[in-house]
């Protein structure tokens, strides 16, 4: 969303003060960005608990956990480099 939405946005640069232009730059600045942040955070979720019920004994999914922390890792760095 956040890329398509900035790729739209460059193209409607002489047209800046029309609902598209802002719609664009609504989807490209605020929305894509508070799905971004909203996905790290429950990532971080999952790997807490996930983490949390290995060290509590009960049965955990090493596939999902290792999805998850190389999801994470490859978001936390997207989020920084950004």
């Amino acid at each position: 969303m956040h890329l398509t939405a900035n790729s739209i946005g460059h193209q409607l640069e002489a047209f800046k003060d029309t609902p598209a232009c802002t719609l664009t730059y609504f989807y490209d600045e605020v929305l894509s960005h508070y799905a971004w942040h909203l996905g790290i955070f429950g990532l971080s979720a999952l790997i807490m608990i996930r983490s949390w019920n290995a060290l509590t004994g009960m049965p955990v999914d090493r596939t999902l956990l290792l999805l998850a922390v190389i999801l994470y890792g490859f978001t936390f760095a997207s989020i920084t480099l950004e």
